[in-house]
């Protein structure tokens, strides 16, 4: 899975394989957000850094899914 917080890169992966199995749509809710729901993430970060809030850094370092680039 790329884009995925660090807090998920140690699941263990038979937790995501049952819970595929047993809870489909659960699963689906997960890997979307996993895939595709960092959108909001960025955009925070952008408006940190337009604020002066964050300092500037390179956005595309971090692991957001390449279609929810600008």
């Amino acid at each position: 899975m790329s884009g995925t917080p660090e807090q998920f890169e140690i699941m263990d992966i038979r937790l995501l394989s049952d819970l595929k199995k047993h809870h489909y749509q659960q699963w689906e809710k997960l890997d979307f957000f996993l895939r595709e729901d960092w959108s909001t993430v960025r955009t925070l970060m952008e408006q940190g850094i337009e604020q002066g809030i964050l300092r500037e850094i390179n956005l595309d370092l971090f692991p957001f899914p390449a279609n929810q680039r600008k």
